[in-house]
């Protein structure tokens, strides 16, 4: 019967050596111990380890066959971007900084800026954490205050 020693089976299932401490631990892999002339010496046994090098790789479903009719639906905001994280960042109940800048587009330091002076409403837990709706309507306040200082947002073409 084939047999590996400790490094050959690690290099054989593509794991780390206290992977391999671990199965033999939690008895997920038969070992068979040699007196050696360094102590004792693990050796796998090859079956064994095709068992587990098996167990291991990837098994995929196949799609879904069955075809249903695609209907068109108008599709929000957040499925528009191209970029995955943005998309992913709609979903969240909370944002740290780094996100509540790329969505806003408003940068870091005005942000924190914006929290430090209760513009922003925000906590501290493992860094400062912002609710999306305060962000837009920090946003939005932003936008009010253009309009008080006098801001002209017509385009030249209207005047």
């Amino acid at each position: 019967m084939a047999e590996l020693n400790k490094k050959e089976a690690q290099a054989y299932l593509n794991i780390s050596e206290r992977t391999l401490e671990r199965y033999v631990k939690k008895h997920k892999v038969a070992v068979r111990y040699e007196n050696t002339e360094h102590g004792r010496a693990p050796f796998f046994p090859l079956k064994e380890l095709e068992r587990i090098k098996e167990e291991r790789s990837p098994t995929y479903q196949g799609a879904i066959t069955h075809e249903s009719p695609i209907m068109p639906v108008q599709q929000p905001v957040y499925q528009l971007f191209a970029d995955t994280e943005i998309m992913e960042l709609s979903f969240k109940l909370t944002l740290n900084l780094s996100e509540a800048a790329l969505i806003s587009g408003i940068g870091r330091s005005r942000l924190l800026t914006a929290i430090k002076s209760r513009e922003l409403n925000a906590i501290k837990f493992k860094g400062w954490r912002v609710r999306p709706q305060d962000l837009r309507e920090y946003v939005d306040s932003l936008w009010e205050n253009f309009e008080v200082l006098g801001g002209d947002r017509s385009l030249p073409s209207e005047k």
